[in-house]
């Protein structure tokens, strides 16, 4: 049977001259660029995007949440309508002007993802207020930077961040009114009532702080090219930068992305409904919610705890579900490791049943309608039953991810590509397009690749050209708020944004992430490495859950930091090691069997992937401490960004020590 599978579609900007060292400037072939993003509307917000539906379904469900019972037993979603959302900030967006907030003040939300989280940011936009998103994970003194730099005036917090927060008020003096916020329909006033500050009226509840607003409010929202938010990026070094977005740039990304799932027949619909558990202080997570309220979808809130995302997931059973890698990886473990434990028909069925249709998703020809209803039916019914969208992004997915969610998921599975720079997303894969790839162009983005001599990465590379990717667009960030070296270095006369990354044009069209412009270090034979490309190949090993290279420029070999992936290594030990099972990843990460393993693992890695011989791990450390996800490296112990990005100097200084006594005693 004929593959359905196609190449990308491009364009090159015949306008645009090409110049030495650059690829030609690539653009979307099948959709222009944006004249209009809603023709006929005027939608300049993303205000607009709820009052657009609060006349045309005032009673349709908008934001949901799970009521906890006295028992601590979380029920079944309830939701705010769009009408009800739509009154409530308009009114909390007019209580914060009676305050003496003005267009343009700065407003902190701090606190994961909840109603009122979207709730506030809504208030803003509907009065030209600007937001300023704090990671839930901050700690004091990186809240207590944001808030100086951005001068937030005002600040919304949850419950469980409002002791955080006070302790760094004192040094925050732009800072006039705190707004604790409630979760769900728990009102905040009967969980902060004991703490001094809301007894002596220095915090406000969201509850106390809408009654003062008017109950006939009318939107006063800033203009098209007035800014929306500022993003801090976590940053992997040094302080976060905070990316100026206009309103501009963020509606004009989200009419981008419609059009785009339009195009293949994968449009947004009121039916739609949005599992929120990814950050909403992360650009992905916004432009997600934005796409389903801007289709008049519903958005559902996770409960706080990424322990309890799969019941959440059994309960809100969303249509649409936007994730990063590693909860995709995770989701392929738990299915596999129920596979593993079946009996061995079952497991030999589900053998046979994957390679069969796993050969209809790499070629894009029909699947076995017989295989879903024997085995793929029922995996869809117990993890996403209802999803017909699956989109991937904030960090590179491996095709087998990909490929075994298609499989097992039965829905599109497309991987994103983009900064908080970029509003999220300016590339994206469709459901026609190669897996492990980036895809092509959305409408609206221009896309080239430069020169980095220094990485040996150049456009003139055959048969697929490489370098740095560059973008220009609607969506795409004009500055860093009060940093203009940071500006001007990202940012060329052209408007063209130098993201970091290195890229690569694939020859069917498409481009892939292969490496990272900032992270190259030296060895003591003159060799450079880039660590980013050789942990993308070696997390594919099966031990490996997380790895972290390390090099010295007085060393001719690299080591690196390992985090074992916990359900692996158990299944690797019950064959190997029977009695230490039960023991724990640390019992058996200390048996020289299984660090061999590991080592051989990845040495059969620098094959497969065509590394050099100085790219070869040598020895290893492993880190044992996992969370509920399987990494070593977390959020929460400030070695990974939110977005999941390796936070290299504090990596470094938690193992270089080690790694250091391991070279010596190697001599």
């Amino acid at each position: 049977m004929a593959s359905l599978r196609s190449k990308v579609e491009l364009s090159t900007a015949a306008a645009e001259p090409m110049r030495a060292g650059e690829s030609p400037v690539r653009t979307c072939g099948y959709l222009p660029a944006d004249e209009q993003p809603f023709p006929g509307e005027t939608i300049r917000t993303t205000y607009d995007f709820i009052a657009r539906y609060a006349k045309r379904q005032p009673t349709a469900n908008c934001l949901g949440w799970r009521p906890i019972s006295a028992a601590g037993v979380a029920g079944d979603y309830v939701f705010h309508s769009y009408s009800k959302v739509n009154e409530t900030a308009l009114r909390l967006g007019s209580a914060l002007v009676a305050g003496g907030l003005v267009k343009g003040d700065r407003v902190g939300v701090y606190g994961k993802n909840c109603p009122n989280w979207s709730m506030a940011q809504l208030a803003c936009s509907s009065q030209g207020l600007v937001l300023v998103p704090l990671y839930d994970s901050l700690g004091p003194n990186a809240v207590e930077y944001v808030i100086n730099h951005a001068e937030v005036k005002v600040v919304f917090s949850s419950v469980d961040n409002l002791p955080n927060f006070l302790a760094a008020r004192p040094q925050c003096p732009s800072v006039t009114k705190v707004v604790v916020m409630e979760s769900g329909d728990i009102p905040a006033a009967a969980t902060t009532k004991q703490l001094p500050s809301v007894a002596a009226g220095e915090v406000v509840t969201m509850e106390a702080l809408l009654a003062t607003g008017a109950t006939d409010a009318v939107a006063s929202p800033s203009g098209w090219e007035d800014l929306f938010v500022i993003m801090y990026t976590s940053g992997t070094t040094g302080d976060p930068k905070g990316v100026t977005l206009q309103n501009r740039a963020f509606v004009s990304s989200v009419a981008s992305a419609l059009r785009f799932f339009k195009h293949f027949n994968i449009e947004l619909n009121s039916s739609d409904t949005l599992l929120s558990f990814l950050p909403l202080a992360h650009i992905f997570a916004q432009q997600g919610e934005a796409l389903i309220f801007c289709a008049g979808g519903s958005v559902a809130y996770y409960q706080g705890d990424v322990k309890l995302l799969l019941n959440d997931l059994e309960v809100a059973k969303p249509t649409v579900f936007a994730g990063v890698p590693r909860v995709f990886a995770r989701f392929q473990q738990r299915i596999m490791e129920t596979v593993e434990t079946s009996g061995w028909l079952k497991r030999k069925l589900f053998d046979i049943a994957y390679s069969s249709v796993l050969a209809s998703v790499q070629n894009a020809t029909p699947r076995s309608g017989l295989w879903d209803t024997l085995i793929f039916n029922k995996v869809r019914a117990k993890l996403l039953p209802n999803c017909r969208l699956v989109i991937t992004g904030s960090a590179p997915m491996s095709a087998q991810t990909n490929d075994f969610l298609n499989v097992c998921l039965k829905c599109p599975v497309l991987q994103g590509y983009g900064l908080t720079e970029t509003v999220g997303g300016m590339c994206c894969t469709a459901p026609n397009f190669p897996t492990g790839t980036c895809g092509g162009p959305l409408p609206g983005a221009e896309v080239k690749l430069v020169d980095v001599p220094d990485m040996e990465y150049t456009a003139a590379d055959k048969p697929c050209p490489r370098g740095e990717i560059c973008v220009r667009g609607p969506f795409v960030t004009r500055s860093y708020y009060r940093n203009e070296e940071a500006t001007a270095a990202a940012i060329d006369s052209d408007g063209f944004f130098a993201t970091g990354d290195i890229g690569r044009w694939n020859e069917d069209g498409s481009l892939q992430i292969i490496d990272r412009k900032k992270n190259l270090f030296k060895l003591a034979q003159g060799e450079y490495v880039s660590p980013e490309a050789l942990e993308q190949e070696y997390a594919k090993c099966k031990l490996v859950s997380q790895i972290w290279v390390y090099g010295s420029s007085f060393e001719a070999t690299l080591l690196a930091v390992v985090v074992p992936d916990p359900i692996v290594a158990k299944a690797w030990a019950a064959k190997n090691a029977p009695d230490k099972v039960s023991a724990g990843l640390a019992a058996i990460a200390a048996l020289p069997a299984f660090k061999k393993a590991v080592l051989e693992e990845l040495k059969a890695m620098t094959v497969t992937a065509k590394f050099k011989r100085y790219e070869e791990i040598r020895d290893l450390l492993f880190e044992t401490e996992v969370n509920d996800l399987g990494q070593g490296f977390t959020v929460e112990n400030d070695l990974l960004t939110p977005t999941f990005k390796y936070k290299r100097p504090q990596l470094s200084k938690k193992y270089k020590a080690s790694l250091e006594a391991m070279y010596a005693s190697s001599k």
